[in-house]
């Protein structure tokens, strides 16, 4: 499976309080908190298999390729949700992925191997207290401009049936949220 993400959609979420830095009243900082979360689960109102399905099998790997153009810093993820309507809370604790950076090993002070930053809001915490520079900063040829590819394996155990798996990026440069959503049918 691969998305150019074509129909990634981003929206501009309120300010935080700082924990430390001044980027850290950004989203990435506060995934866990609601003002964060885009207003609409997939920022978007069309409804389930509107722009078609795709049927996946339970511990398939699926090929992600996204074209970035503007590196915010901060992590992503990709979550399932069995349903034709899922909530922001319900994708948030269906995760399939760990938290990943666009570019950990730029600006961390130590390795992130495959830009794997975690599961956990400690795991993410660390990672921004570990950073030797604001996000996007001096990265020069380490800021992604291109392709992002993913392998993400669906999980053996995900229900059977209509679902929506969401790639979630929140931003650590700026106040911006990311998603892009594709109906599946899990088979």
């Amino acid at each position: 499976m691969s998305s150019r993400c074509d129909h990634c959609v981003m929206e501009n979420r309120p300010s935080n309080p700082s924990i430390g830095q001044w980027y850290t009243v950004n989203p990435a900082a506060h995934w866990d908190s609601t003002n964060t979360w885009p207003s609409i689960p997939c920022m978007s109102n069309d409804g389930y298999g509107a722009r078609g399905t795709i049927n996946v099998q339970r511990g398939e790997s699926m090929e992600f390729t996204f074209y970035v153009n503007a590196d915010h810093g901060g992590f992503y993820r990709y979550e399932l949700v069995n349903g034709t309507a899922p909530s922001n809370a319900q994708f948030m604790g269906s995760p399939i992925s760990p938290w990943y950076s666009l570019h950990a090993n730029a600006e961390t002070n130590r390795n992130y191997p495959n830009r794997i930053v975690g599961y956990s809001k400690a795991d993410t915490n660390s990672y921004i207290y570990d950073m030797r520079r604001p996000p996007g900063a001096g990265l020069g040829s380490d800021r992604l401009q291109g392709n992002l590819v993913d392998r993400i394996t669906l999980p053996q155990g995900a229900a059977l049936g209509q679902s929506v798996l969401r790639w979630n990026w929140f931003s650590l440069e700026t106040g911006q949220v990311y998603t892009n959503c594709v109906d599946v049918v899990v088979v």
